[in-house]
């Protein structure tokens, strides 16, 4: 019976991995006038319940829960286990300018991991992550005498998402490290257009800009633990992604037409139609560090700190102007671990965290900031070790100075956290 449930959970495990990675391409899974530039919107590769803490990773640690951000968390695996995470995240954006107010929303998959011990000093975990998200409609309209309107639209889609592979080693019984093996992949969609909709001696241009990335990256990790006391521990962690050249298949079409009818598009010309053109975007290196402090399995404190050098980025041999980002972050969480059968809230993991974010945009002389609070929940499962876990955000991004988009967001994300003991004898089946 336990064989047949452990085959049941893998071949699951295996069919939503590989359904996940054909959807993921496609699905649009955000809206945000900012995706526009650079590599879209930069998404939070923690899960549900680093959310709730703000999204802290660098030194958190705990045997049922997968830390894609540093990998020598990665032995934390208990012996003879199995951990499956996955979860799916949705976000309610109200977006505003000094004139006008839009609200959006959108669901997608969060992330899906697994992990294992492998040998008594190694541990092993895989994983699809969204890297990156490219998701906006954006439509101007000027009115000029000699032609009259003149309708500018700009609309992107897709993202880059991550596959990886990576393993935690044990050094010593205080000190660990890991590596990830990241394979980025994806689709991104720019589109932008001109439109002369009361003039028939002008005609309609779009270009459309397809980019698909496929190339592997490396980042590491390392954790140190320092006993306190019996009861307390302080744990230190560092991570590094080192600079990233990513190989991209480009399409680059322009196109001349006449639109007749919203169904009907006449194309008249192909100015340029560059197939199979490939080149690199550069991802910059990126460093952090953080401490975590507990007290045995009843709480935690845990701070980070990460920098990424965006100034170094490039697409296609080209600087843009984005600028040097960071993220500094702060979570908790207390677990009252309590025995009393009667009491299920008192075995509830309640979490709280905070954070501020410098991003890489800088539009017209103005850096864009962001900063979030965050409340979260982890929810035993009945019988087992296993948990659900809820992440709640609320956040802000960018200014309505200097005619720029503020957005207000709510993210939410609700993970399931599998913890199984494999390769044990049991007496009864």
């Amino acid at each position: 019976m336990y064989r047949q449930k452990r085959i049941i959970i893998i071949a699951t495990a295996i069919v939503i991995t590989c359904l996940t990675s054909v959807s993921v391409n496609s699905q649009t899974r955000i809206a945000s006038p900012y995706s526009r530039y650079g590599i879209g919107s930069l998404t939070q590769t923690t899960n549900s319940r680093a959310l709730g803490m703000g999204g802290v990773s660098q030194a958190v640690h705990n045997p049922i829960y997968i830390n894609y951000d540093n990998p020598a968390t990665y032995t934390e695996f208990r012996s003879q286990s199995f951990v499956f995470n996955g979860g799916i995240r949705s976000q309610q954006t109200e977006l505003s300018t000094t004139n006008k107010t839009e609200k959006s929303n959108y669901t997608s998959l969060g992330y899906l991991q697994f992990g294992t011990p492998i040998t008594k000093w190694m541990n092993a975990s895989f994983g699809l992550i969204p890297y990156s998200n490219v998701g906006y409609n954006i439509n101007n309209i000027e009115t000029r005498e000699e032609i009259g309107r003149v309708l500018y639209s700009y609309e992107g889609n897709g993202g880059i998402n991550q596959f990886y592979i990576g393993s935690g080693f044990t050094i010593t019984p205080n000190l660990s490290v890991g590596f990830n093996a990241t394979y980025y992949f994806g689709k991104m969609e720019f589109e932008r257009s001109s439109m002369f909709p009361d003039s028939i001696n002008y005609l309609d241009t779009r270009i459309t800009d397809r980019q698909s990335p496929g190339d592997i990256g490396l980042n590491f990790g390392a954790t140190y633990k320092v006993d306190l006391s019996e009861d307390y521990s302080l744990r230190l962690g560092a991570t590094f992604s080192n600079k990233t050249d990513i190989r991209v298949n480009r399409d680059y079409i322009v196109e001349s037409m006449k639109k007749a009818s919203e169904e009907v598009t006449t194309v008249f010309d192909t100015i340029q139609k560059d197939l199979g053109n490939k080149g690199n975007i550069v991802l910059p290196t990126r460093i952090g560090g953080g401490f975590s402090l507990s007290k045995n399995d009843l709480w935690e404190l845990a701070g980070d700190f990460t920098y990424q050098n965006w100034k170094n980025y490039k697409a296609f041999g080209v600087k843009d102007s984005l600028q040097n980002s960071f993220t500094a972050a702060l979570g908790y969480e207390i677990s009252p671990k309590s025995t009393s059968v009667s009491s299920y809230l008192k075995k509830v993991d309640y979490r709280f965290g905070a954070k501020y974010h410098k991003s890489y945009l800088q539009l017209r002389n103005t850096q864009l900031n962001q900063f979030g609070i965050s409340f979260g929940l982890g929810l035993p499962v009945p019988r087992s070790a296993s948990k659900i876990d809820v992440g709640v955000e609320f956040g802000q991004m960018g200014t309505t100075d200097n005619n720029l988009v503020k957005e207000k967001y709510v993210k939410v994300s609700v993970g399931l956290s599998i913890f199984e003991r494999w390769f044990i004898q049991r007496k009864y089946d």
